[in-house]
């Protein structure tokens, strides 16, 4: 057991969390070995329990390099707004922080697996050529790839020499001139919803389990982050949802049967959020947007609370799809995420 721990301790290849399971294991050794004593401990015993404790000091210190790293990029995730469309991009940005050299985010929806967001300092344009190439050749999870494999085990993946595996995503690999790399899963619901990948084309530096430790560490934080923005963008809108309903009553008027408008409209007046008369006639917000049949249908569903897959699974439509008239009705409504357009979409529809 000492001589694996020594030679691992010694491999950069080897990650903390199984270093830290082969030193529990040791230890169990040695304190069986020191049960069996009926005298004092051998010379040779005394040995290995110096070597064990100066190999458990060393993965202290690699724990606490991890740590050191991990903070200040999770401190810039935890600054950024609470919207999925910004964290998805500017996840792989805060990767490339934490030491590699490019980063890619990626989806997964009914087994097929495209990417969503690549980043590389400096080359928005390989960035692109690289992303493009992603979401042209979207690949599916059968048995063939590497990616299917994170799916199953729910865990992170080293894969070397990417050019000669055949379990790689081909088309991705060639384009990136990518020899290495690191892939965690992202999980939500109980399912793998998407994938982190990142390599060190730069600097040549061959990756390790180390940095796979590293990678799922910030995955599981951006999980977590990713899934408060979700659940922000659903009280969002149903809270829109909730103005619209105090609005119908107060534009309802004194004969409205719910017997309830006076008060609503009082206290709108008493802010001066209403008309003299107590009505109002706005001018409907979406009226110059522009948007399409598909477009409106999507924003209703939106309104509603219903994440991609919904409105896919609603529509019967592809999730790629859903994206692009999403992107579509963020441009045209002139909104920065989600919110501001269901917003937008409730104060139509109060009118």
């Amino acid at each position: 057991m000492l001589e694996l721990l020594r030679e691992r301790s010694g491999s950069s290849g080897s990650a903390p969390r199984s270093m830290a399971t082969l030193l529990d294991g040791a230890w169990d050794e040695l304190a069986a070995a020191l049960g069996a004593q009926v005298s004092e401990p051998s010379e040779e015993l005394s040995r290995a329990l110096m070597r064990l404790r100066v190999l458990d000091q060393q993965l202290l210190r690699r724990i606490d390099t991890t740590g050191a790293r991990l903070a200040p990029v999770v401190a810039q995730l935890e600054a950024l707004p609470c919207d999925v469309d910004t964290l998805i991009t500017m996840a792989p940005r805060l990767v490339c922080e934490l030491g590699f050299d490019r980063a890619v985010i990626s989806r997964v929806d009914d087994g097929v697996w495209t990417s969503e967001c690549a980043y590389i300092p400096d080359e928005p344009e390989w960035s692109r050529t690289i992303e493009g190439v992603g979401r042209s050749h979207p690949q599916h999870l059968d048995s063939g790839l590497h990616e299917t494999e994170i799916v199953r085990r729910r865990v992170g993946l080293l894969v070397t020499e990417a050019q000669e595996d055949p379990r790689v995503n081909r088309p991705i690999i060639e384009a990136a001139e990518c020899h290495s790399y690191v892939a965690t899963p992202i999980a939500a619901g109980g399912r793998v919803r998407g994938f982190v990948h990142a390599d060190r084309f730069r600097t040549g530096i061959d990756l390790d389990g180390e940095d796979c430790h590293l990678l799922g560490a910030f995955t599981q934080i951006l999980q977590i982050a990713l899934s408060r923005a979700r659940m922000s963008e659903q009280l969002s809108s149903a809270r829109q949802g909730l103005l619209g309903l105090i609005d119908g009553l107060d534009d309802a008027g004194p004969s409205s049967p719910m017997g309830c408008s006076g008060a609503v409209g009082s206290t709108r007046r008493s802010t001066g959020l209403a008309g003299a008369s107590g009505h109002r006639r706005r001018a409907d917000p979406l009226a110059a947007t522009r948007l399409t049949a598909r477009e409106q249908e999507v924003l209703a569903l939106l309104a509603a609370g219903m994440t991609n897959d919904d409105i896919a699974a609603e529509l019967v439509i592809s999730v790629s799809t859903v994206k692009d008239h999403v992107k579509n009705v963020l441009r045209k409504t002139q909104s920065r995420n989600r919110s501001e357009a269901t917003a937008l979409w409730h104060q139509s529809n109060r009118r």
